[in-house]
């Protein structure tokens, strides 16, 4: 398919010099290579990378693509998160949809307050994941940061659940029923 095609090509920008690549590694020692406007999407990799470019300010820019270890998340998990942040960066559908509160009251003198709701192309991203799949993605969003994934992952969930009853919420996810009055 396409995939394949896209890879191909040079990652050239619009003005034609290279993007700067990262490496994540996974918790399975496998390297995924990442484009750094991606990888910004996930803040726990962003300082990261802040952290180390701090830390090689005094010496010459070699070419090197950073290594940042994921200890926590495996590769098939992570390459869907870097999927979803890929989508973030690129398909305008897929961009939290924003609406202003203006009932919100924090006594300041603009008491309008942002409240993004998760886009329905992001839903239907999250909702197409087996409930396994679906969990790991919430502790791999939570451990890097994407708030947004973290966000759609939830709120997916919560619609899997919703109008079901205790014992359907129970088999959905495998839970014994130790109740004993």
């Amino acid at each position: 398919g396409s995939s394949m095609e896209e890879e191909q090509r040079e990652d050239v920008s619009v003005l034609g010099e290279t993007r700067n690549k990262v490496i994540l590694c996974s918790s399975e020692d496998e390297e995924i290579e990442v484009e750094e406007r991606v990888v910004s999407e996930m803040l726990t990799v962003k300082y990261m990378l802040d952290d180390s470019k701090e830390l090689n300010e005094g010496g010459e820019e070699e070419e090197v693509k950073p290594i940042i270890p994921i200890p926590t998340v495996s590769t098939k998990i992570l390459k869907i998160v870097i999927d979803f942040c890929q989508k973030l960066k690129d398909d305008g559908s897929f961009r939290p949809l924003v609406q202003m509160d203006e009932t919100s009251s924090c006594g300041c003198e603009n008491n309008s307050q942002r409240i993004e709701t998760p886009s329905a192309a992001a839903l239907d991203f999250c909702s197409s994941l087996d409930l396994l799949s679906l969990f790991q993605v919430i502790l791999a969003a939570n451990f890097l940061n994407v708030n947004y994934l973290l966000d759609t992952a939830c709120q997916t969930v919560g619609s899997l659940i919703e109008d079901k009853s205790p014992e359907e919420i129970r088999e959905m996810f495998g839970i014994v029923n130790d109740f004993t009055p």
